[in-house]
């Protein structure tokens, strides 16, 4: 007997087949949660100050450098948390909507590493600023490098994609774009509680992130190259893998082309839309009014 999915089968399959940017919006909704939900027992308990400097010796990345050194997990860290439920709200809608318009020119472990070194650029140039006379050391949270990074990437990529504001107002990119980074320039040195350089440092990443962008000097070319070198290491050590040489030894192998940039996405937004119909039919109707092939097209994606 057929029995209807519950909100966490749903989560969870959503997560299996949602690819890298619902991945990433899953794991800062995670964290968000851990860090309200102990937040709220801190404050009920009378314990609020001290687990909140706990929290953000855990989670928030330090700009002065005598306690970075110290806490350099925050530099990781920091980008995926958020305090408030409307910075997480805002950050999560523009990572979607950025993230979605960002997949697509690039496939998605661009994505993921445009994300991640537009967060790391954004506490480096969070811990230069302090350099300045008038800037105070400050703990940093948040996505928003990240993101930034990722909208610069497009607008330096492809600044004249239209985009839909509110499915009504029509405009080149580039015009979005520019009013988001100059908000920042003009908000640097402002004690607002925002890190405006280090969403000029996001940007900064997304720019050089698509220069010469085929080359192997790129810089998320050679972060992938680098991270890929890193891995190999462990796979030398990888008895399974061993085992799987050993049983095709001997065996012809088929000769197969890669798949350029252009057929990835392609092939990934089909399924997407697939993924998305089915979704949507669950939603409306149940599991059980899925045809057999599209219940073997959701079994097979959960299990990548």
């Amino acid at each position: 007997m057929q029995t209807e999915k519950t909100l966490f089968d749903s989560a969870k399959i959503l997560y299996k087949t949602g690819g890298i940017l619902i991945k990433l919006i899953f794991i800062n909704t995670i964290v968000f949660l851990v860090l309200g939900i102990t937040t709220v027992i801190g404050r009920l308990s009378g314990f609020e100050e001290p687990i909140t400097r706990l929290l953000t010796i855990i989670f928030a990345q330090e700009t002065d450098i005598s306690l970075l050194i110290y806490r350099p997990w925050g530099i990781i860290t920091n980008m995926f948390s958020h305090f408030g439920l409307f910075h997480f709200l805002f950050n999560m809608i523009s990572l979607y909507y950025f993230g979605r318009l960002f997949s697509q020119f690039f496939d998605e472990k661009r994505l993921l590493y445009t994300y991640i070194l537009g967060g790391v650029f954004c506490g480096g140039l969070e811990v230069i600023a302090q350099f300045l006379p008038t800037i105070q050391p400050h703990p940093i949270i948040g996505a928003s490098g990240a993101i930034m990074a990722i909208i610069a990437a497009v607008l330096f990529y492809a600044p004249r994609t239209k985009v839909n504001l509110f499915g009504a107002i029509e405009l080149p990119f580039y015009v979005l774009a520019i009013l988001f980074i100059l908000v920042d320039f003009l908000s640097l040195g402002v004690e607002d509680g925002t890190a405006h350089f280090g969403h000029i440092g996001g940007v900064i990443l997304g720019m050089i992130s698509v220069q010469q962008i085929n080359s192997s000097g790129n810089i998320i070319n050679t972060a992938q190259r680098g991270v890929g070198w890193f891995l190999g290491l462990f796979r030398g050590f990888n008895k399974r893998s061993n085992m799987r040489v050993q049983r095709n030894a001997g065996k012809p192998q088929r000769n197969t082309r890669q798949k350029t940039d252009e057929e990835y996405n392609m092939d990934l937004r089909t399924r997407e839309e697939e993924l998305n119909y089915i979704l949507d039919k669950i939603s409306k109707s149940g599991y059980p009014s899925l045809t057999k092939k599209e219940k073997d097209f959701l079994f097979r994606q959960s299990k990548k």
